[in-house]
């Protein structure tokens, strides 16, 4: 029987015809949505570059090259100027963003991300920043150093930032670099040596830790200048022993601190101070009790003697990064911190299967149901200790939306400057065009492999738009088809 008759072409029509209007209507919508999310999107990642280039238009990034300094991570052309963020390091790694205008004079600097000692970066920021920054109007001709005495590493630093911008300026215009044959480098100090005994050291650990069964001194790699030794106290966490200096290279403060393994302050001895003149730190360092590393920009320092608390506080902090370093988050601390750098808050915490990579220590449903977040941690070939902690943020496709480096534990100082910014909005088919960061591509490299093999591990869904035109294909294929079984049917019957 011959099935291709008017008849039965006519359902088989009709329901293509429904399929085609349904295919048209999803392409239309996405023609009028896309450019409004993009550009949506584009203003939000220009909200940064017009801070530092209020007048800059039509941003347009620029490849770094090898003509670039060193420092810089990021480049941006415009109607206006251009904007160049660096990648320098002062006491700890710090990202500045430089505006320079089309004369190639500095416009304006602002500070994307730091951790610098509250205290030293008080007397930086404010003055080399914003509308009345020092820097800006200066160029490759007449830039001049703002080094602030008292914060010497922060200020230099920024320096170092706004001149590597105007020889990035230079390479791109074909202008002339800024003086100075190399950057401005503090001179590295000598360590300090403790006037006790080890054993003294020793009984002095125990005695802030009553309880503990065992306390042995740890072994830190690349340790802070002001921390002299560490011991360990098993669950009671660790003992740091911290020295600072005042003037003429005296012992100023000298300090047993214990910290959680979570990072928390759980007692201090401050058994010796000395302040240049009448003024003593009192209770100071009792202050600290029960405080962690993200809050102690509220331990206020003392007023006239803000130079030796203020060393005493930059101790104590980078006492507590070392042990962060040294030890995984608790759940609860781990929840705070991914509030707190994605603004997500997590309902449910996923259960790994056994073939789960050892590396994903965590992984929890977001609440507003946007995502999931896993926790990630590797492992330091030579330490064997946690040699970094990452929090990846996945869309509901795998996509990740971002990325923090919670730790980063490297022997030879290398920071990870923007390495986390260059996962963001890469698929496990992209991870593989990721740069590592040089200097440290172990490291860069080990968290890299294990974002990768924690994807397959993160639950996805199937975008919605994709689901209703397979569907609606689907529905009239098969419509199609049953159409067709229907008049051969009912021809059968005739």
């Amino acid at each position: 029987m011959n099935l291709i008759k008017k008849e039965n072409l006519k359902p088989i029509i009709v329901l293509s015809v429904i399929c085609l209007m349904v295919a048209l209507l999803l392409g239309a919508l996405n023609m009028i949505t896309a450019p409004e999310i993009k550009r949506q999107a584009e203003e939000k990642a220009n909200e940064a570059l017009l801070v530092v280039l209020p007048d800059g238009k039509n941003f347009e990034k620029i490849n770094i090259t090898s003509d670039f300094p060193s420092e810089i991570t990021r480049a941006y052309k415009a109607d206006g100027g251009y904007v160049f963020e660096a990648s320098v390091r002062g006491k700890e790694a710090m990202t500045v963003m430089c505006g320079v205008d089309p004369m190639g004079k500095i416009v304006k600097v602002e500070i994307l991300s730091e951790s610098e000692t509250p205290g030293y970066k008080d007397k930086v920021f404010p003055l080399v920043t914003g509308d009345s920054g020092k820097y800006n109007g200066m160029s490759s001709q007449t830039l001049d150093a703002e080094i602030v005495s008292g914060a010497t590493l922060s200020s230099t630093a920024v320096y170092n930032a706004v001149k590597a911008s105007l020889n990035a300026y230079a390479a791109v215009t074909g202008g002339e670099q800024a003086g100075g044959e190399e950057n401005l480098t503090p001179e590295k100090p000598a360590p300090i040596v403790s006037p006790r005994s080890d054993e003294e050291l020793l009984d002095l650990a125990k005695a802030l830790v009553p309880g503990a069964e065992n306390v042995s001194e740890a072994y830190v790699w690349s340790p802070p200048r002001n921390l002299i030794k560490l011991y360990d106290a098993g669950d009671k966490g660790y003992v740091a022993y911290l020295i600072t200096l005042g003037y003429g290279d005296i012992i100023a403060n000298e300090a047993f601190v214990n910290i959680s393994k979570q990072g928390d302050i759980v007692a201090v001895n401050h058994i010796t101070c000395v302040v240049g003149h009448d003024i003593g730190l009192g209770d100071f360092a009792k202050k600290f009790v029960g405080k962690d590393y993200w809050n102690m920009d509220s331990v206020e320092l003392v007023s006239g003697a803000t130079g030796t608390s203020g060393d005493l506080k930059s101790a104590i902090v980078d006492a507590v990064r070392v042990v962060v370093g040294r030890s995984l988050k608790s759940e609860e601390k781990l929840k705070e911190l991914i509030e707190r750098y994605f603004y997500a808050s997590c309902i449910e915490k996923i259960e790994l299967s056994e073939n789960a990579p050892s590396t994903l220590k965590a992984l929890y449903k977001e609440a507003n149901g946007r995502g999931y977040i896993a926790y990630i941690v590797t492992i330091g070939s030579h330490s064997k200790a946690p040699e970094s902690e990452v929090i990846v943020y996945f869309d509901n496709f795998g996509k990740i939306k971002d990325a923090e480096i919670l730790v980063w534990t490297v022997g030879h100082g290398t920071e990870p400057g923007d390495f986390a910014d260059r996962l963001k909005g890469l698929t496990e088919s992209e991870l593989d065009s990721v740069e590592l960061v040089s200097g440290s591509t172990g490291t860069s490299g080990n968290i890299l492999q294990a974002v990768k093999d924690a994807i397959p591990f993160v639950p996805t869904h199937f975008p919605v738009y994709r689901v209703i035109g397979i569907a609606a294909i689907a529905a009239a294929l098969i419509g199609s088809v049953a159409a067709v079984i229907i008049v051969k049917k009912r021809r059968s019957l005739k």
